[in-house]
């Protein structure tokens, strides 16, 4: 294993972005727990070291902020829609919190890419929503192959990640979140790229669509959450 495959949890990151990090998720940890009873459940899955993609359904723009606050003894990189670094403020949080542009609006942004697979090779943590953008009826939707190919390039051990709760507190068709609710999130057990890619990937990401939906219904029957109505998923945008 590469020098680089072997750093430590703090990876690449400066002590300014580490501080950042730490303040960013202390403070949203305490508005998570007032206001949503926020539950984590398998932090101890999450390895110290090495390359790790964290692959997620996504339900909510507060998404990264509650991975990270169930991470939070792991820094990671996300994704973020290039749109956003245009504001000034959030655009210089999220560029210091080493974030990546991706276009939205290209079928394939290869750039982006490629920044992911230099994240993994440089044994940082990679945050991506498998779904490609947030989910219309809260169901885990068709993940997208692209994540395959940062597996497959990469090699980074895999640690699926379900988000449940968030659709009810703030579903993309409401601009506004509610003030309370309860929301969880649950990592499961890593296993290598390997591992995952056993099948053709078609099957392959599917069969991790399953295990994170599995995930996510496990978490609403503990949250004591009213069950989603059983409607055909839109595609995404």
């Amino acid at each position: 294993m590469s020098e680089a495959r072997k750093k430590s949890k703090l990876g690449n990151w400066s002590p300014w972005q580490l501080f950042l990090w730490y303040s960013v998720y202390a403070v949203a940890w305490i508005l998570f727990k007032i206001f949503y009873r926020y539950r984590i459940i398998g932090m101890h899955n999450i390895p110290k070291d090495g390359p790790v993609l964290f692959v997620s359904n996504h339900q909510s723009y507060w998404d990264p902020l509650l991975i990270g606050v169930g991470s939070r003894p792991r820094p990671f990189i996300s994704l973020a829609r290039k749109t956003l670094f245009r504001n000034r403020y959030f655009g210089w949080l999220i560029r210091t919190l080493r974030a990546i542009p991706v276009d939205q609006e290209s079928a394939s942004d290869l750039v982006a890419v490629r920044n992911c697979i230099d994240v993994l090779h440089g044994g940082d943590a990679l945050l991506v929503f498998a779904e490609g953008s947030r989910t219309y009826n809260g169901h885990v939707s068709e993940f997208a192959n692209g994540v395959a190919v940062l597996m497959k390039r990469a090699k980074p051990t895999i640690v699926p990640v379900a988000i449940e709760g968030a659709f009810d507190v703030w579903p993309r068709m409401n601009k506004k979140p509610k003030v309370f609710g309860k929301i969880g999130i649950s990592f499961g057990k890593p296993r290598s790229a390997e591992d995952v890619l056993n099948q053709p990937t078609r099957q392959a990401m599917e069969s991790l669509r399953q295990e994170i939906q599995q995930m996510c219904s496990e978490m609403r029957s503990d949250l004591k959450l009213p069950a989603l109505l059983e409607t055909t998923a839109k595609s995404n945008d």
